[in-house]
């Protein structure tokens, strides 16, 4: 509230006790002219201050703008060349460039190749490019050099012949023959490990950076690895879009680099010019660098002077930063662009002043003729004073030393508690509140108290003393109520003493200067005189040494100065102490400088984490532990995978080995059912593999083109024997924009959906399982797709869908009916789509079945879009669709209305012949299901064919027969009908698409024609072999493994040859006919297939041998370690015939295609 207004009188003498201002004219004329004098002296006064400031902000500016673009040049090129340092010291220490020294390093030259003439280096590079393992290893570089986007790299001996180049193709310019090793990054790879230096190529003539890394076998040099870089592959960090220039010199002030070709080996002339050294420099360079002829100068800026350069007519600021690992300096030069503008502005806006304060003095003017221009501005003073959240006031001293108040600003009771009457009439009751004997306002700002009716108040006040015209003192003052910050002052002194952790003010060199209560009791200190004056850096209060070994007092004075160079930012560190009574504790400490106050006071926030450290110390030995137990439970997963996998190699292949022979089928049936049992197992065994790949970490998906179609016929092998024997159906159902081909892993796509499938044929007695598929969403070639699992099975509760969809939960809900299995597919499916940008969920209720829905994230191939090929014609054509399975109607009446047909539906044989008898015209296909109760699809297909010629003589009509079950056995079933074809469920779209135009192509469906002749096919084709002509050696200490292996192989069409281990094995190949192949047991007694392969690599006859892994142990180690000894692929046992098979198909049909390029190299006379 503020304080009722004074009395209309006291007020009115209080505002117009004001100077006045004369009205005589000459007076005025005379004050004109001399403020028009003096408003020019400050314009353009103003106007040259406001042009240096705008000037010294640009300059400002464009160094800031440069130093940020130096500095990000320096780091780009530093990092640049660490980079391909560190690259060039991991490609000398790969295996196949030690094999490469190994093999060849005995026949390098004696002699230098600088000490050799010309012709007979030439003649030398010639002689190495015949060689195979030089061109093997160049064309390696070459590869080396286009993946890494570098210019050049070569390899060379110990004495800097250069034995491979990666530009070996341009024999003119190939570095193969040459010696460099004399050159300094030579020199000091061999002595140091590594090398570095800028050169000007002998025979690229190219200038640029060679980065050299030795190659050593254990202590012995066998030469180095060479990577070079120019400006084509550094360009993109020289470039500039302020059109600055960017360069980079070295040691002598040579443009080594940047972004003015112009500019590249001049020498700059911020260096002295190096006089007596042009042998050295032409050697370096191939010429003697001329000298930039631009004119130098200085420019001050602030507190520093920058170099300025005048470069064709213009200034430019250079800024260098000498790189911190590199003998070179990054520079940046700045043109200064905008002077002549900004000096252009700054003339033109004094101008605009100068007249703005013209036209204002004659606004003056005429003001100054009014009446009452003093009371008016009083006034205005009197208004603005309302926002502030202060009270001034004016107190005037006459010459007869009498004080009043000619103004006062509102809020006068707020501040006193007093009217502001009893202020005017009694000053000195206010300025002897302030201090004792005061009579008069204080200079200089401080505070006094008053006291209030609740609390005491803090008033603070300030004035300035100026003399009158009259001879009067005017103080010109404020009051403000300063009672809310000292409360807040006292509320921090409180929460100071409080707080539960210890705070001190610490000064570098008089110690502790104060500190609260918690720091007393971390301390162990009775009272604040135990503490005062003590260094806490120092015993007793710290012991001499840190944990980590380093010097107390040093440690603590580096932190201090570290923090004062911070400018107030806090600065975390952890500290080891000591209490008063000798015991060690550990704080996180928190510091802060004071120098603004005190220079060398610091603040100190500590919190005791002794207890903190304990419990991360028993929690990471805890962390060990468990780490220790999950190695040995990976190395007990391996062990039992192997101990597993090789009984039931012999299983399988004895029972795939039986049904491929003739035999009774009560016996076939027998053996079949014990070959599907060990296929479950193995299902098993490699469910846990792959849940132990998950959780740690090892699996990676593949991403490889593959058919969808491709995808659904494996599941329909799978899956469709599954159903076939619980007597439910398969179904798929996709929409027509499905694309027909995905970039991806189709063994997790497909390992999703055979869990998801058999789940849901496990749970499902009767009625029908549909897998299905559509895009959710697409941008460019990544798609995200969603997948369902649909079953008719009994069903689950909503808590039973919680339950089972956690994330690892092999287990089952146990009120779920049992139906066998270990549980691990939907845990599988879980993780497997987390990697995929996906996840799972399930919908459903109790006794309507279950939908699992997936979605993931998958890419589709470049090129064209594979879509499914619709034919014009087929739009308004007609089908008739008959199947019992209200499901399966659903699925395939939409697939074949999404290719434009008309569809009709009926779901039994007779209601098909009720839909025929009422047709005015003959349907263009007709599609049956197989098992339809009552009539079934073939009987149906006789009557329908009977009745179809007796309503349309002369037409055929197209008959489909779909099943769910064998098609071979369905085809039996109908031999006596005539049918177009016959579809096997699950149908997809391009399936039934292909279907149709085949059906077409066959019979035109508007003539009388013959249907196509059934399949012949018995139920057990001929073997086929995709072996024939193979010659294989066959390494396996087992006699049933060797027995099994030997027999479906020799099936396949190879001849086989066996051995015992790996000693064996090499006696085998040294005495026989050249092998095609070699299957590899890995564990074996004498000589193990680790070893037998590295011993086989090494002559060279054999280097190009396929040796094929074939063991039980089956996780990513063991994979990694069969190729690391030098096989060329891994299969597992049990054997996966088929995949066995094309695995060896793959790799003999590689070597063969490597042996005849090497055949066509030899005979056109080019080195092999």
């Amino acid at each position: 509230m503020r304080s009722p207004a004074p009395s209309t009188g006291r007020v009115s003498a209080m505002h117009k006790d004001a100077e006045s201002i004369a009205p005589a004219l000459s007076r005025r004329q005379r004050l004109l002219w001399s403020l028009a004098a003096g408003w020019t002296v400050a314009v353009l006064g103003t106007t040259w201050l406001v042009d240096r400031q705008r000037m010294s902000q640009y300059l400002t500016e464009v160094v800031i703008d440069a130093q940020m673009r130096v500095d990000m040049l320096r780091d780009s090129v530093e990092i640049n060349f660490l980079q391909i340092a560190a690259l060039a010291q991991v490609l000398a220490e790969q295996p196949g460039l030690l094999s490469f020294f190994h093999r060849h390093g005995s026949s390098a030259q004696a002699a230098p190749a600088q000490d050799l003439p010309a012709s007979t280096r030439a003649s030398q590079r010639d002689t190495l490019l015949t060689q195979p393992e030089v061109v093997a290893m160049s064309q390696q570089l070459a590869e080396l050099v286009k993946d890494f986007q570098i210019r050049q790299a070569f390899v060379m001996d110990s004495r800097g012949n250069v034995l491979a180049d990666s530009g070996h193709a341009d024999r003119q310019h190939t570095t193969i023959g040459a010696n460099f090793g004399g050159r300094q990054y030579v020199v000091d790879a061999m002595d140091q490990g590594r090398g570095f230096q800028f050169v000007m190529g002998s025979v690229s003539q190219q200038p640029g950076f060679n980065f050299a890394a030795k190659v050593a076998d254990g202590d012995t040099a066998l030469g180095a690895l060479v990577l070079k870089t120019d400006m084509s592959t550094l360009s993109r960090i020289f470039t500039d879009a302020a059109r600055r220039v960017v360069m980079l010199t070295d040691g002598n002030g040579v443009v080594v680099a940047g972004n003015r070709p112009e500019y590249q080996l001049r020498q700059i002339p911020m260096q002295p010019y190096p006089n007596g050294r042009e042998v050295e420099l032409t050697a370096l360079y191939r010429q003697i660098p001329k000298r930039l002829d631009w004119a130098m100068d200085t420019l001050p800026l602030a507190e520093r002077s920058l170099r300025m350069l005048r470069i064709d007519g213009h200034d430019h600021v250079a800024l260098p930063h000498p790189l911190p690992r590199h003998p070179y300096t990054a520079w940046v030069l700045a043109p200064l662009n905008r002077t002549g503008s900004i000096h252009a502005s700054s003339v033109a806006g004094g101008l605009a002043a100068l007249l703005a304060g013209y036209m204002l003095l004659w606004m003056m003017w005429r003001r100054l003729e009014r009446e009452g221009i003093l009371e008016l501005a009083h006034q205005d003073a009197l208004e603005s004073t309302e926002g502030l959240p202060l009270t001034v006031f004016r107190y005037r001293v006459g010459r007869d030393g009498q004080g009043r108040f000619s103004f006062v600003g509102p809020g006068v009771q707020e501040l006193f508690g007093i009217e502001l009457e009893t202020l005017l009439d009694d000053p000195q009751w206010l300025w002897s509140r302030v201090a004792p004997g005061q009579t008069l306002p204080p200079t200089q700002a401080t505070e006094f108290t008053l006291p209030g009716p609740d609390h005491q108040r803090w008033i603070g006040i300030g004035s300035t003393l100026r003399p009158s015209l009259k001879g009067e003192q005017i103080y010109d003052g404020y009051w403000v109520d300063r009672t809310a910050l000292r409360q807040a002052e006292q509320r921090f002194e409180g929460l100071f003493e409080q707080v539960p952790v210890a705070v001190m003010l610490c000064h570098r060199e008089q110690g502790i200067l104060r500190c609260n209560a918690a720091t007393l009791e971390m301390f162990a200190a009775h009272s604040f005189e135990q503490l005062r004056g003590r260094l806490p850096w120092k015993p007793p209060l710290t012991p001499p040494q840190q944990a980590v070994g380093k010097h107390s007092e040093n440690e603590a004075l580096a932190i201090i100065d570290k923090v004062r160079a911070t400018a107030g930012e806090p600065l975390h560190t952890e500290w080891h102490h000591m209490r008063l009574d000798g015991t060690r504790f550990q704080v996180a400490a928190a510091v802060v400088s004071l120098d603004h106050e005190t220079p060398g006071l610091v603040l100190g926030i500590l919190q005791d984490i002794t207890a903190l450290r304990q419990t991360e110390e028993a929690l990471h030995k805890a962390q060990e532990a468990a780490q220790s137990t999950d190695r040995a439970k990976t190395a007990f997963l391996a062990n039992m995978s192997h101990e597993i996998r090789t009984p039931m190699n012999t299983i399988m292949g004895m029972t795939h080995l039986a049904l491929e022979d003739t035999q009774p089928e009560k016996h076939r049936s027998y053996v079949a059912k014990a070959h599907q049992a060990a296929k479950s197992m193995l299902q098993i065994v490699n469910d846990i593999l792959d849940l132990s790949r998950i959780e740690a970490g090892q699996l990676e998906l593949e991403c490889i083109e593959f058919p969808v179609q491709g995808l659904i016929d494996q599941l329909s092998n799978v899956l469709g024997l599954q159903a076939e024997q619980k007597g439910i159906e398969l179904l798929f159902t996709a929409p027509m924009d499905l694309p027909t081909h995905l970039l991806g892993d189709p063994v997790r796509v497909r390992q999703i959906l055979l869990h998801l499938g058999a789940n849901a044929i496990k749970h499902t007695s009767e009625g029908s399982v549909t897998l299905g598929l559509e895009v959710r969403s697409r941008h460019g070639y990544e798609v995200e797709l969603h997948g369902w699992v649909r079953d008719t099975g009994e069903g689950m509760t909503a808590e039973q869908q919680v339950r089972l969809m956690q994330s690892f939960n092999p287990s089952p809900p146990p009120d779920l009916p049992p139906v066998g299995g270990a549980g691990l597919g939907l845990t599988i499916c879980h993780q497997l789509l987390e990697r995929m940008s996906g996840r799972l969920w399930v919908e459903g209720a109790l006794g309507r079945g279950c939908t699992f829905h997936f979605v993931f994230s998958i890419s589709l191939p470049s090129g064209p879009a594979h879509a499914i090929q619709v034919q014009d014609n087929w739009h308004g054509k007609r089908i008739l669709l008959a199947d019992d399975n209200p499901d399966a109607r659903e699925v395939l009446s939409k697939m074949l209305a999404g290719m434009g047909l008309v569809v009709d539906l009926v779901g039994t044989g007779p209601e098909a012949l009720a839909a025929l008898e009422r047709a005015s015209r003959p349907y263009d296909w007709i599609m049956l299901d197989w098992k339809m109760p009552g009539m079934d699809g073939i009987q149906c297909a006789h009557e329908v064919q009977a009745q179809v010629k007796q309503r349309f003589p002369g037409t055929q009509p197209c008959i489909l027969l779909v099943t769910a079950f064998n098609r071979d056995d369905a085809i039996d079933a109908a031999r006596n009908v005539r049918l177009a074809d016959v579809l096997t469920k699950p149908i997809t779209p391009a399936a039934l698409a292909d279907c149709l135009r085949k059906t077409l192509t066959v019979r035109p469906l508007s003539t009388p024609a013959e249907a196509p002749p059934q399949s012949t096919k018995p139920a057990q084709e001929a073997h086929p072999k995709p072996l024939a002509g193979t010659h294989i050696l066959l390494v396996e200490d087992q006699p049933l493994n060797q027995e099994i292996a030997r027999e479906l192989l020799q099936l396949a069409g190879a001849t086989v040859v066996c051995a015992d281990n790996g000693a064996l094995a090499l006696t085998a190949l040294a005495r026989n006919k050249p092998f095609d192949c070699v299957l590899m047991d890995c564990q074996m007694p004498v000589m193990d297939g680790y070893t037998a392969t590295r011993k086989i690599r090494q002559q060279s006859q054999w280097q190009h041998l396929p040796i094929i892994a074939m063991t039980a142990s089956a996780l990513a180690s063991d994979r990694e370690h069969a190729l690391g000894s030098g096989m060329n692929d891994h299969i597992t046992k049990p054997l996966d015939i088929d995949q066995m098979y094309q695995v060896i198909g793959k790799w003999v049909a590689a070597a063969k295609a490597l042996q005849r390029d090497a055949s066509v190299r030899m005979g056109t006379g080019r080195p092999a």
